[in-house]
């Protein structure tokens, strides 16, 4: 005798989500998720603007370095100069302070544009 084969019941997989508003929670909590890895690398303390401005701040201060640097440097030279150069001080002396030797004439000249002052008036 033929035997009926019981039928197979085809069992439907239900969805992962039962309730509706789950999928939605979850996009939602990857967003914020997201947005606050954004904010920490980008916008915090220690991010990426924050280093692109400290960076902008170290090159600013190391080109100040380099010009107080070389500025040193000619102070030094010139204190080398004046300490051990009698002509270099004899050149500063008559440029600066319109110092002369005995018997010798300082002339200035004014420039052009300038009219000398009337004391009469």
């Amino acid at each position: 005798m033929y035997r009926a084969q019981p039928r197979q019941r085809t069992i439907k997989k239900s969805s992962k989500y039962t309730h509706p508003i789950i999928p939605q929670v979850k996009h939602v909590l990857w967003l914020v998720v997201f947005a606050l890895i954004v904010y920490y690398f980008f916008f915090s303390n220690s991010g990426l603007l924050t280093l692109i401005r400290l960076k902008k701040v170290e090159n600013n201060l190391h080109e100040q370095i380099r010009v107080l640097q070389m500025q040193q440097t000619e102070l030094q030279t010139n204190v080398d100069k004046l300490n051990n150069d009698p002509d270099y001080v004899e050149k500063i002396a008559r440029e600066r302070f319109q110092l002369a030797k005995k018997g010798e004439t300082i002339y200035l000249m004014l420039p052009q544009n300038s009219q000398p002052q009337d004391s009469s008036k």
